[in-house]
């Protein structure tokens, strides 16, 4: 029910380093995280994927991180442009059911059907960064 931030804390930089360097200095001395649970959220585009957030909270008890919904879905969208009816199925998966098998077996099920027309660079390699994104 809260609609406010609380205890806000913004970090700015022209360095992207400088600005994650006081935000793990900060973070460090602020707040003991080692019986914490981080839940940190974003696109996976540069500087922004799990890798990139383990960094900035150190250690920790456990961190879950989570693509966003929007970006996780256009992303689908737009590296399975070449095969629309897999789309659906891969976002239930991934969004809903939260299953990375059943994903690794869509995945899996869209390359096997990469045959004649489909079969271009372009499509495995659309597939190929797919895979690299969701996992």
């Amino acid at each position: 029910t809260r609609r406010k931030r609380v205890q806000a804390k913004e970090f700015v930089s022209l360095s992207r380093l400088d600005a994650l360097q006081e935000i793990k200095a900060y973070l460090a001395n602020t707040y003991d995280l080692s019986d914490t649970l981080i839940i940190s959220n974003a696109d996976g585009g540069a500087g922004y994927a799990k890798k990139d957030f383990d960094e900035i909270v150190g250690y920790c008890k456990q961190h879950e991180h989570f693509l966003d919904v929007f970006h996780l879905n256009k992303k689908i969208k737009d590296r399975l442009g070449f095969m629309p009816a897999m789309q659906s199925k891969l976002i239930s998966a991934v969004e809903f059911k939260y299953d990375r098998h059943l994903t690794d077996v869509i995945l899996d099920t869209i390359e096997s059907n990469l045959v004649d027309e489909l079969n271009t660079p372009e499509n495995h390699e659309n597939l190929k960064r797919l895979r690299s994104y969701l996992h």
